[in-house]
């Protein structure tokens, strides 16, 4: 695998020829080729004129600045499974033709302009379409538009398709995140009630004869993938921000599910200015929600949320956090192209933890990264292990691997363990208030470099080791007496099953012990480039546990092994446990032991004897609340202690 910092090196390369030789050519989702124009701003006029069954008529205007003089060029955009029935540009009826077919990820529409463009030219192409909207298709289809449960909507990304982006089902537009632009909707809707949520602030309704039309215009630069509509014969409720700047917040959600809803999105004000006080000023004019069968996803200041969600009426509402967080990761900085997915999923996923730290406390916040960890280790099992960037996206993996969402967030934790909060909340404001990138695009290597102050020289082994790389740590924890205590061994041993997984160096492990003169030691060790932990205490307590980091880790076994015999140990596994644990003899000729588990302050949780455990004993921990414990096993006249903990999702 190549090295991050050799990668950084080889971009401008890579860029320069995708600006000469593949000028013709448009981005891929997962490919972005630099173009010779830049859309400036989209004005669609949108008539739905009967939303149950997502009918559109549509007159989209699309001001395109050109970058660079041009002889004969032509400019692109995508729209799909709807008819067109004529283009324009400047006033004057256009050709275009279709490059590539449906099943093809860069399937588009070419129109040829007349004569020779101009750097800083602006030009406008107009698109008249209409048809039936539809979505990525599939046995189980997310992106796109739907109508179900009373609500017309739309959803910016797929999961299954090729192409990603699915705005391009509705608006006519260049459909890739690298090309953001302002936007305007003006919606017409058949009278009756029916409501138009968007993006950006609304501006008066008005009416005329059987029609009324909603108007949304965002100032902001927006990618298109983030834009969206929902029509239904909403109500809505008004909040303000807790914070200086006073966000309107507005929320949309049928009659029937007014009081859950209101019950459900009453923290979100305090929610956003939480998330302000680790990013940064929210950085639009307006935070809003709307209900929809489908969700979550982020559109920028028009949130769709899954309506079955909001219908439990869950104030803590993690999900509206992580939507929200979004509109910092993602929305006012947004990834390239869909291989750096993980600078928006990742950063939203821990956001979910910063949320609940705030209500919660640390220790949960702690606790919400162990159940990510297993969450991550768990999806690896059935989508397959790769890297946070530029993963795989035909199944079992998808356009949006659960890898991304949890091995994501826990890394995400890492950095601030590594960097401590002061410095990592500097590295991440700076990361989305460069005024290169504010309301642009970004990639890996954009985040590497905002972080290089907060993570220091251990930055681009980081980078290499957790976002590039694939995998986690696999410790065997070992623990021998010595003269003085015992001697801990953490050894990482994912390479023996995994060649190319790293051995990760930077890796901040939370190891708690007590020292040779009787201390308790609450302490990030570091392995070394063998991925070695190694240390003298009087007793281990804990490792990945206690009460400053959690590690994107797994403890295969934890073993206490005779120093006079190699072949007599004691191993637990798995750990952390969540059900059961299985406690592992070998060697010792003493057949009755006796077993006494005690939780971290010291209580007795549990007493067993038995004359069994030849091989193996089952420890059944399924009541035994989430932290840490001591295993105390005695065999004979021999006393061992070994420490593991319990998680679970609770």
């Amino acid at each position: 695998m190549p090295s991050f910092a050799r990668m950084n090196l080889l971009a401008p390369i890579i860029l320069l020829i995708s600006a000469t030789t593949l000028v013709a050519q448009i981005s891929s989702p997962d490919r972005f080729r630099s173009q010779i124009f830049d859309v400036q701003h989209y004005d669609a006029g949108i008539t739905f004129p009967d939303p149950p069954t997502r009918s559109i008529v549509a007159d989209v205007k699309i001001v395109v600045q050109w970058e660079a003089d041009a002889v004969a060029p032509t400019f692109p955009f995508h729209l799909r499974d709807l008819t067109i029935d004529s283009v324009f540009v400047n006033g004057s009826r256009a050709a275009w033709s279709t490059i590539g077919t449906q099943d093809m990820d860069t399937m588009h529409h070419r129109v040829q302009l007349k004569g020779a463009v101009s750097r800083g030219q602006r030009d406008t192409v107009r698109v008249f379409y209409h048809g039936l909207m539809t979505n990525e298709g599939g046995s189980s289809p997310w992106g796109g538009v739907h109508y179900q449960d009373q609500v017309l909507y739309a959803l910016g990304v797929g999961f299954a398709n090729n192409y990603v982006s699915t705005t391009q089902h509705w608006l006519a537009c260049y459909d890739h995140p690298s090309d953001k632009a302002t936007f305007s909707g003006r919606f017409r809707v058949p009278t009756g009630g029916w409501v138009v949520a968007s993006v950006g602030p609304e501006q008066p309704a008005t009416s005329a004869d059987t029609l009324v039309e909603y108007t949304w215009v965002e100032r902001n630069q927006i990618a298109t993938y983030l834009m969206t509509f929902a029509v239904g014969k909403y109500t809505s409720h008004r909040m303000q921000d807790m914070s200086s700047k006073n966000v309107p917040h507005v929320f949309y959600y049928l009659p029937r599910d007014q009081a859950k809803s209101i019950q459900s999105y009453a923290l979100v004000p305090q929610m956003t200015a939480h998330l302000a006080s680790w990013f940064g000023d929210y950085p639009f004019d307006k935070v809003g929600y709307c209900n929809t069968y489908k969700g979550a996803m982020e559109h920028q200041s028009m949130i769709s949320m899954p309506v079955a969600t909001i219908q439990r009426g869950d104030t803590m509402n993690i999900t509206a956090a992580h939507e929200l967080a979004h509109q910092w990761f993602g929305d006012y900085v947004t990834p390239r192209d869909f291989r750096y997915a993980w600078l928006t999923e990742s950063f939203a996923t821990f956001s979910e933890a910063l949320w609940i730290e705030h209500k919660r406390g640390w220790d949960a916040y702690l606790k919400e990264l162990e159940v990510k960890a297993r969450s991550a280790i768990s999806a690896a099992a059935r989508e397959g292990t790769f890297a946070l960037e530029a993963f795989p996206r035909t199944a079992p993996s998808s356009n949006y691997p659960q890898t991304i969402y949890q091995k994501g967030a826990v890394v995400v934790g890492m950095m601030r363990a590594i960097a401590g909060d002061d410095a990592f909340k500097n590295g991440l404001q700076y990361y989305l208030r460069r005024s290169d990138h504010r309301y642009g695009n970004a990639q890996t290597e954009t985040m590497a470099e905002s972080l290089r102050s907060a993570l220091g020289k251990q930055t681009y082994d980081f980078f290499n080791e957790w976002v590039t790389g694939k995998g986690w740590a696999k410790l065997r924890v070992e623990q021998r007496k010595d003269t003085n205590g015992i001697l801990v061994t953490i050894q990482q041993v994912q390479k023996q099953q995994f060649p190319d997984w790293p051995i990760f160096t930077t890796l901040p492990l939370n190891v708690t012990y007590t020292n040779i003169s009787g201390n308790k030691e609450d302490r990030i060790m570091y392995p070394d480039d063998r991925g070695v932990i190694e240390f003298e205490c009087l007793e281990l307590l804990g490792v990945n546990s206690g009460s400053k980091s959690r590690c994107m880790c797994e403890v295969q076994t934890i073993s206490n092994v005779d120093q006079a015999d190699d072949n007599e140990s004691i191993t637990l596994a798995p750990i952390p446990a969540s059900d059961r644990m299985i406690v592992t003899r070998r060697g010792s000729s003493e057949r009755e032991y006796s077993m006494t588990i005690i939780d971290a302050r010291g209580a007795v949780v549990e007493n067993r004897t038995d004359t069994m455990c030849d091989s193996g004993c089952v420890l059944d921990v399924s009541s035994y609340p989430s932290g840490a414990y001591i295993l105390v096993m005695s065999f004979g006249k021999s006393t061992t202690r070994l420490p593991f903990t319990v998680t679970r999702g609770e």
